[in-house]
């Protein structure tokens, strides 16, 4: 009874091992049992280290392994010599664009399959031979680069550069040669770090323009407050607030710009081309010459003004017993026009006394009135002389 428990027991956990080990065959192969698997063939120019039972990926996605690596020496295609079948959990319908590559696993080494099936708008037969491509890893890409002729001259170029860079600074040419060997200039460059030093503690202090900035609050309100004001003016630049911001943003006063810039323009043409009066005066050498003439006279009336001998103006502003009798004149002018206003005089009755003028305008018509009865009195004597003096 014993022994049959003990074979019990070991059945149990040999086909648990068993049971174990095919789930981890099928997890790690990406194959399900329950599911055909699906073949498909591929051709490459070459393995790159591929093996059978190397991943092979969907989009990303463990779906499959390699199957089998086989050459094909009969091949004339140079990018058709090595055949890989894939063994893929489910069907993959590829389409026009496709890829399928063999890349590097890792940086530990190993190789995979990318696939790519492509979205192009129809679908490959399925049993078309496809045809995949070998992506070189880090390692190669590198070897590759370093491996072209150009490349390597341009290296070799730069280390003999650098190489030549060294040698002059050892020599003590150049500034970081003599920055390596001359005490002078390392004296002056501690200075210069020195000075940098007491610049940045005075500015830490709160001296000077930058250390008030830092260090005082207010200043550095005001300069905030500042830095908003141009934040505000620059966001009502961007709308139409303003007249810089309706010219900038406003199309019909940004028309009416243009406009007057082009009559500006026109009218700059105009003066070049000696059109209209100004033009003239830039162009016309006869009209440039009357203006000239012009201006000259006007010189000459300005000095004669100044000279107390040429003419009267001049005499009333030089001489001063003319200047005081103008003076005087203007001065009794003054006190007749303030007599009249008055109503002083005559001349002041009659312009401001009502009855004065009421008399005047009587006195007016009546001699009106006798001037009318002469005329009407003047062929009746006219009669009678002639009578009187033909007897």
């Amino acid at each position: 009874m014993e022994k049959t428990k003990q074979d019990l027991v070991l059945g149990l956990v040999f086909f648990a091992a068993l049971g174990i080990l095919m789930w981890a065959t099928i997890e790690l192969t990406g194959l399900s049992m329950l599911q055909r698997p699906s073949m498909r063939e591929v051709v490459f120019p070459n393995a790159a280290g591929l093996r059978a039972g190397d991943n092979v990926f969907v989009l990303g996605h463990r779906l499959g392994q390699v199957g089998a690596v086989r050459l094909d020496p009969l091949s004339t295609d140079r990018d058709a010599q090595v055949r890989v079948s894939l063994v893929l959990a489910e069907p993959v319908e590829f389409r026009e664009g496709y890829a399928i590559s063999i890349e590097a696993a890792g940086l530990l080494g190993g190789v995979q399959v990318q696939i790519d099936p492509g979205k192009g708008a129809a679908a490959l037969a399925a049993d078309a031979l496809l045809r995949g491509s070998v992506r070189p890893g880090g390692l190669e890409a590198v070897g590759e680069i370093f491996g072209d002729d150009t490349v390597q001259t341009d290296v070799k170029a730069i280390v003999s550069g650098i190489r030549t860079a060294v040698d002059r600074a050892n020599r003590g040419e150049g500034s970081l040669g003599k920055l390596l060997t001359e005490s002078t200039l390392h004296d002056e460059l501690l200075a210069a770090t020195t000075s940098a030093r007491k610049s940045l503690e005075a500015i830490e202090r709160g001296e000077g323009v930058f250390g008030r900035m830092i260090g005082d609050k207010s200043l550095g309100d005001a300069v905030a407050g500042t830095v908003r004001r141009i934040d505000e003016l620059i966001v009502k630049l961007g709308s139409r607030e303003g007249l810089l911001g309706r010219v900038i943003n406003d199309p019909e006063l940004a028309d009416k710009a243009n406009g007057i810039v082009t009559d500006l323009a026109a009218t700059t043409a105009d003066l070049r081309g000696g059109r209209g009066t100004i033009g003239m005066l830039f162009s016309d050498e006869g009209v440039s010459t009357r203006v000239r003439s012009a201006i000259a006279h006007i010189d000459s009336v300005t000095a004669k003004l100044d000279d107390p001998e040429a003419g009267t103006i001049g005499a009333l502003v030089g001489k001063s017993e003319l200047r005081a009798r103008a003076e005087q004149i203007v001065t009794d002018l003054a006190d007749s026009v303030a007599q009249v206003r008055s109503g002083q005089g005559v001349l002041g009755r009659l312009v401001f006394d009502d009855r004065m003028a009421d008399q005047l305008e009587r006195v007016l018509n009546q001699v009106s009135r006798a001037i009318e009865d002469a005329r009407e009195a003047a062929p009746v004597a006219t009669f009678f002389t002639v009578l009187s003096g033909a007897f």
